[in-house]
């Protein structure tokens, strides 16, 4: 079944094996810009950043299935402007 925006299946179907012309969305959460591309680029996908410092919102969530060539869209703030010692929790709204 194909979804829109490049989805194929939410972070829950950790089981599911990625086809050929597809990714799994690596986890960004505390890595630096340049380190989030290339973990992007490794398989397959682009980054749309914004900010500076380090990962701490990203969509497609950590775990999903998508198209390669899929743009992952990360915020990045510096650890001195997020909250350190806890991890944001991101929600994602789904159509069905």
């Amino acid at each position: 079944p194909s979804a829109a925006a490049g989805l194929v299946a939410e972070g829950g179907a950790a089981n599911v094996q990625p086809k050929a012309n597809e990714a799994r969305v690596p986890d960004l959460h505390r890595l630096p810009m340049r380190t989030a591309r290339d973990h992007l680029a490794a398989v397959g996908l682009e980054l749309k950043a914004s900010g500076s410092g380090v990962g701490v919102v990203q969509g497609p969530l950590a775990g999903a299935i998508v198209r390669k060539g899929t743009v992952v869209h990360v915020t990045f703030r510096r650890l001195s402007e997020s909250a350190e010692a806890k991890r944001p929790v991101v929600q994602a709204a789904v159509e069905l």
